[in-house]
């Protein structure tokens, strides 16, 4: 069969985001913001998403965005189940709170492991076009 020039591209996979935050209104504007660029998932039960990550072995996602402060369990501890999971998962930490503004609280981020790269960290409340640049050159990052 001769190519006659128009040959079809194979169609390029939306990269896969997970958004937990336990407010769902937070975790629905997130990915309306997103959804046009990434495949956008949300949870406000970071528990269970744990749970489900520890039974299938895998996280599935290119990256998932949590949020520091929830009931029950907080932002740095679900970044070092995921972590445990698949070393190599990409995950970032957003938060509304001011977090280097002690010693404490930037040791904490310091001895998460392994260790959070600052990048990864969101300051909320963000623009969209500011989240989706960062999202952006993280996903693009080799590094975690």
């Amino acid at each position: 069969m001769a190519d006659d020039g128009d040959s079809l591209a194979a169609p390029v996979r939306k990269m896969k985001i997970l958004v937990i935050d336990d407010e769902p209104d937070t975790a629905e504007s997130i990915r309306s913001a997103l959804q046009e660029l990434y495949d956008v998932s949300i949870s406000t039960d970071p528990s269970k998403v744990l749970d489900e990550f520890r039974q299938t072995g895998k996280i599935g996602f290119d990256l998932v965005l949590v949020d520091y402060k929830m009931p029950h369990i907080t932002g740095f501890t679900l970044y070092n189940g995921i972590k445990q999971i698949d070393a190599d998962a990409k995950v970032c930490i957003m938060t509304a709170y001011e977090i280097f503004s002690s010693n404490t609280k930037k040791a904490k981020f310091e001895a998460l492991d392994p260790p959070l790269n600052e990048k990864c960290i969101m300051q909320k409340p963000f623009l969209k076009k500011d989240l989706i640049a960062k999202l952006h050159q993280i996903l693009n990052d080799s590094n975690k």
